[in-house]
């Protein structure tokens, strides 16, 4: 009987190779562990959104821009038809500023998943909900 045929010798190359598939393994969790741990405090977009309103009436095609100074975000998008507007904004909490068509703004304070801000025209000023 041939070494490479030997029962015996295969169990045996197979032992030699579980230490090596543990590391791997181990190398995988530890890989899995650290990366929930940091990359929910790299830059990942929240999402702003909301509705806006003038004088009760939704505002469809108004542009909305939002300011984060400390982030240095800034974006313009326009409401769609039912008023409605989304931003894949800064990750993180800080101070924002947004305005409608150039108007006066309001200021708020982002989350680290989803703000909702949303905003009422009254006596052309612009006020949140």
């Amino acid at each position: 009987m041939k070494k490479d045929q030997c029962f015996n010798h295969r169990e045996i190359k197979s032992n030699n190779d579980r230490p090596a598939r543990t590391g791997k393994i181990k190398a995988g969790i530890y890989l899995l562990i650290i990366s929930s741990i940091f990359l929910p405090h790299l830059s990942i977009a929240s999402e702003i959104y909301g509705r806006v309103s003038n004088n009760g009436t939704v505002l469809s095609g108004a542009n909305i821009t939002i300011k984060c100074p400390d982030s240095d975000y800034r974006d313009t998008k326009s409401t769609d038809k039912n008023g409605v507007y989304r931003f894949a904004g800064p990750s993180g909490e800080e101070k924002c500023s947004i305005s409608v068509n150039g108007s006066n703004s309001v200021t708020f304070f982002t989350l680290k998943r989803r703000t909702r801000v949303n905003l009422k025209i009254s006596n052309n000023k612009l006020q949140r909900r």
